[in-house]
């Protein structure tokens, strides 16, 4: 919001000394392409700053999963006392640099009022993070909030709608079933048949078996059009 009224200032001054000297229809030209250049300019600095600190954020995270790799070539040097042991470590390491990645995601508050929507992309990404914790009363609270683009996201949302019993379940499977392609879209299937066969009921069956149909249909990949009922 702040980036478009400093555009608009900045094409308004510009017009003003052009409207002044040369009459309104170059000022109006000057005024469009002032405010154009200074809305692309603001948002490739935004996009670089805002693009450094998501770097920073996916090092965080590079380096939790480094750090569990570490444990497991431990685990084969010296197997732990038990499995449920080595999961609860590994799951402790885990949490620890998720945590830290939210917390660090506090960087990004400043340039909320540059983009109305930055907010909600971000909630994305946190709605990711929360989920691998296992903290769905998070996730549940943030999915309003978020824009939801990739199947991931969907699939996440897809599961929280039947986990709280939502009566928009279906509804929704359909409607984002038709933003997406390929794999993605045959992605969603799949995790949305899994869901229906729950159930254990004649209809869910059905519905699954639809779903994964219609996923041979889209996918791309051989592995999974080989494995998937006609």
């Amino acid at each position: 919001m702040l980036g478009i009224i400093i555009s608009i200032l900045a094409g308004a001054a510009i017009s003003g000394i052009v409207f002044r000297d040369h009459g309104p229809i170059w000022g109006i030209i000057i005024f469009i392409l002032g405010f154009m250049i200074s809305q692309i300019v603001i948002i490739f600095t935004l996009r670089k700053k805002i693009t450094t600190l998501q770097a920073g954020i996916q090092n965080i995270l590079l380096e939790s999963q480094k750090q569990c790799n570490v444990q497991i070539a431990n685990f084969q040097r010296r197997p732990p006392a038990s499995q449920q042991a080595a999961y609860a470590q590994l799951e402790k390491i885990q949490r620890a640099g998720v945590e830290k990645a939210l917390e660090a995601m506090d960087c990004f508050k400043s340039y909320y009022k540059w983009n109305m929507l930055l907010n909600r992309q971000l909630n994305g990404m946190r709605v990711h993070l929360y989920y691998q914790i296992k903290e769905f009363k998070q996730v549940d609270k943030l999915l309003p909030y978020t824009i939801a683009f990739d199947a991931q996201t969907m699939a996440i949302t897809l599961v929280r709608k039947y986990k709280n019993k939502d009566k928009d379940f279906d509804k929704y499977f359909e409607k984002k079933s038709l933003r997406l392609k390929g794999d993605q879209r045959a992605f969603f299937a799949c995790v949305y048949a899994w869901l229906k066969l729950q159930n254990q009921s004649k209809e869910g069956l059905q519905a699954a078996i639809a779903a994964l149909v219609a996923a041979k249909k889209v996918s791309e990949k051989d592995e999974f059009k080989n494995y998937l009922i006609d």
